[in-house]
């Protein structure tokens, strides 16, 4: 049985929180992409989604260019390069249904903030098996509030946080 929000201050400060890092994060990671100041990973995983929901399971040019056959034996960069070749991350494939569902580069943008706020919620379910609701609460604060949890959060979309 799930508690009332109503009734659990620190359920009420842990969602409060969560929802306040998603919409601020959702804001300034859309801004940045709209402002075209998203970088290179950004455009080289919508189009590995793209190419994938499309039938060219997890294909990218832009993976090619970063290829060892690209860089180092000055080899020219295949349009039909398989980013698995790079990195192995099959949990994409769970995400897939999402991005076909919404195709643009704003979808990865959103999933990798509901990622990290889902985390937070995550620990804050984990923390009050064994600490007080207000205690575990300002853990979770302090998850949403920390450098290293902000820092790749407001950054790119990049397999990293896969």
């Amino acid at each position: 049985m799930l508690p009332k929000l109503h009734n659990n201050p620190g359920l009420r400060l842990a969602s409060g929180a969560a929802l306040t890092f998603f919409i601020i994060c959702s804001i300034l990671n859309l801004h940045r992409y709209w402002s075209y100041y998203a970088s290179f990973d950004q455009g080289l995983f919508n189009q590995l989604f793209w190419n994938s929901v499309h039938g060219n399971l997890f294909e990218s040019s832009l993976s090619s260019t970063l290829s060892t056959n690209v860089v180092h034996t000055q080899k020219a960069p295949e349009v039909f390069y398989s980013h698995f070749g790079q990195h192995f991350n099959p949990i994409f494939l769970l995400w897939m249904p999402i991005y076909a569902v919404f195709p643009c580069n704003e979808t990865l943008i959103i999933l990798q903030v509901l990622f990290v706020t889902f985390a937070g919620l995550v620990l804050y379910a984990l923390a009050r098996h064994y600490l007080q609701p207000m205690l575990a609460a300002m853990i979770t604060v302090s998850f949403y509030c920390t450098t290293t949890v902000n820092a790749p959060t407001l950054a790119n979309f990049h397999d990293i946080r896969a």
